[in-house]
């Protein structure tokens, strides 16, 4: 937790991961941007008595790619593509059914 009310602290634009503790997940989301990771590693999160204690010296700080908190399956036999169609006010809810099932 400090870790995170630090990054927040010191950086009102920051991105941010899901991480795992105690079996619980943590999603860390911001809005805006970092200039590079060693700002972020250079963070103090605490003291130990006059030391500080920085990010780096307790967590991995690194780029990655986005999350994927959602996998569909089809048929057991594997990840498949899914999305949400949606259908224009006044029409026809078969029709557009129908459409989508043949053109997909």
């Amino acid at each position: 937790m400090d870790v995170l009310k630090t990054v927040k602290a010191n950086n009102n634009d920051v991105g941010g991961r899901k991480f795992e503790m105690n079996d619980m997940s943590y999603i860390v989301r911001g809005l805006g941007y970092i200039k590079n990771l060693s700002e972020v590693r250079k963070y103090s999160c605490r003291e130990d008595g006059t030391t500080p204690i920085l990010v780096k010296d307790v967590a991995t700080v690194q780029m990655g790619g986005d999350l994927r908190l959602g996998i569909f399956d089809e048929n057991g036999e594997g990840e498949a593509v899914g999305g949400i169609v949606v259908m224009r006010y006044g029409e026809n809810a078969d029709r557009v059914i129908a459409d989508m099932k043949q053109n997909g």
